[in-house]
């Protein structure tokens, strides 16, 4: 990890090749069929999901408690014990392997990649121990690591077989990790070699399903044990909390999208994938990869929810109804964006449905959990910004800037504190939702705004494919006159539709869409419109 601190990157969990594990709660033995393994978990460790993104993690297990320094003030960590596992052939890229190969070095063994990926996830460990060893019958190497900038310890056991490697990995505080250590090279030590499955007939079902099924069902056969699914008109539901309250969450969340569908009418049927996945408490949630301080996230890339069982049971309910909106706007759009205020004003705006017990939605306020009540937090900052006071005093930004914050912007890079820029998103959202009183032109925000993100999408995504055919026809040109500096190849032609490049425009140039939507919105507003809107937006928090 070119040195990067494995306690965050633990934090920060990845995802596996799907795993098929035949484990149940009650089972002493970690039994993985389709790779052909089993093994014993150090005592206690409880098992943790596998992200849908990883590649090379297969299994992994956390200790039930914390272990602390002993130290006043000094660090505490869960011990965990993961497995991970590369295919012979698959391990040249230089993310895995940490070295860049070259024509006249020729192939590299697999012993090879495997002490470059290690050289590269442990760049800032000093290595106090290696040693060999048999496991399953095969010859291992046994490695211990000690970080060099944080009280951590590592050990590792690298198994070379024929049909790749495995990697069996400890982590521990140092100032425990004598002990841990016994407990993962006993588990090390347990690891076997068992007949894989045959999943000829499976992997047939699987490839005549379509991509988004496919991936639901191979979520659902990575599961580890302990967790359980169900599936909802419009949600996969992978969990490992209390069932009655993972269907409430169910209920809930469905609500809520017929409520986001009756704002945000869809032109097409939204077909795609979407996970719900409920850990059983917040230290599995952190484990997991849930970031430190959050009370649930969506994460594009995997295309899933994640939320811990957490009391009052409130709280997780409000973040569902936050983070579902980003999960369904990002699909609504196509994979895109809006800017933070509108992305995360809405979110924090739909955390304060009021919703009668049979779930009927009945108005919006501001989320009742302490944590998440923004109202407090924006009668300060908009007092203070009335007050002609700066964001150093802990005023709100103004609105003219606020509507213009890119992410990094929203989230501090710009000196206003994150918590504000949330309290002023929310407001933002509410006043243009709520307020009774409003020009049109104020009223016309929200609509406008949402097809100029569209159409700024399509003229980025248009310059995108001018860009891209221009080049190709400079390529070809020098390829069909045999330039000196033409291609050795025929240059393959690109898409000449701007609907292939949106999703290059949504992500690599997210910031020039966003941009390009804010001018197209506000580009007849003069000074003083900005002047009245604003001063609108502090009476109506004032009264809120």
């Amino acid at each position: 990890m070119n040195g990067a601190s494995i306690l965050s990157r633990l934090l920060v969990t990845g995802i596996a090749l799907a795993a098929l594990c035949a484990a149940a709660p009650g089972q002493a033995l970690h039994v993985d069929s389709k790779l052909g393994f089993q093994f014993k978990p150090p005592k206690d460790y409880k098992s943790v999901a596998i992200s849908p993104g990883e590649r090379t993690v297969v299994a992994k297990y956390q200790a039930g408690q914390r272990d602390s320094s002993g130290d006043a003030g000094g660090a505490s960590y869960f011990r965990n014990f993961e497995l991970s596992f590369f295919p012979r052939g698959r391990m040249s890229s230089p993310e895995l392997d940490g070295s860049e190969e070259s024509e006249s070095d020729g192939p590299r063994t697999l012993a090879e990649q495997l002490q470059g990926l290690l050289d590269q996830r442990f760049a800032n460990y000093e290595l106090t121990d290696e040693r060999e060893l048999s496991i399953s019958g095969s010859k291992a190497r046994e490695l211990r690591y000690t970080a060099n900038d944080e009280p951590i310890s590592v050990y590792c056991v690298v198994l070379e077989q024929e049909d790749g490697a495995f990697l069996l990995q400890g982590t521990a505080l140092a100032q425990r990790f004598k002990d841990a250590a016994g407990d993962f090279s006993k588990a090390a030590k347990s690891f076997k070699r068992i007949k894989k499955a045959d999943r000829t007939e499976r992997d047939a079902e699987l490839a005549e399903m379509s991509e988004a099924e496919r991936f639901r069902q191979e979520q659902i056969e990575k599961l580890p044990p302990g967790w359980s699914h169900f599936s909802t008109p419009r949600y996969l539901f992978l969990y490992n909390a209390e069932e009655s309250f993972v269907k409430q969450l169910a209920e809930r969340i469905e609500v809520m999208r017929d409520e986001y569908e009756r704002l945000y009418p869809p032109d097409r049927p939204i077909t795609d994938v979407s996970i719900v996945r409920v850990c059983n408490s917040p230290e599995e949630y952190a484990a997991y990869g849930g970031p430190p301080g959050s009370g649930g996230y969506w994460y594009w890339v995997d295309r899933e929810l994640v939320f811990p069982d957490s009391r009052p049971r409130e709280k997780p309910l409000l973040v569902c109804n936050h983070e579902a909106f980003h999960q369904y706007i990002f699909y609504f759009y196509g994979q895109l964006s809006p800017h933070s205020w509108y992305n995360e004003g809405h979110g924090d705006y739909f955390s304060g449905a009021k919703l009668t017990k049979s779930n009927r939605i009945t108005g919006y306020h501001t989320a009742p959990a302490a944590e998440y009540n923004r109202l407090p937090y924006i009668k300060e900052a908009a007092r203070l910004l009335a007050e002609g006071k700066s964001k150093s005093d802990g005023a709100a930004p103004p609105l003219r800037e606020l509507m213009a914050f890119h992410h990094d912007e929203y989230y501090g890079s710009k000196g206003y504190n994150i918590g504000t820029c949330y309290a002023s998103g929310w407001a933002v959202v509410h006043m243009l939702r709520e307020a009774k009183g409003m020009p049109e032109k104020w009223k016309k925000i929200l609509p406008d705004y949402l097809q100029n993100l569209l159409a700024a999408r399509h003229q980025i995504a248009t310059e995108l494919m001018e860009k891209s055919v221009a080049k190709y026809d400079k390529a070809k040109a020098a390829f069909d006159a045999g330039d000196e500096d033409a291609p050795e190849e025929p240059p393959k032609e690109p898409s000449r539709e701007p609907k292939d490049y949106y999703v290059e425009a949504s992500t690599a140039k997210q910031n020039d869409v966003q941009d390009l939507a804010y001018k197209k919105t506000f580009s007849d507003w003069t000074d003083t419109d900005w002047k009245e809107f604003q001063e609108f937006f502090l009476k109506y928090v004032e009264k809120l």
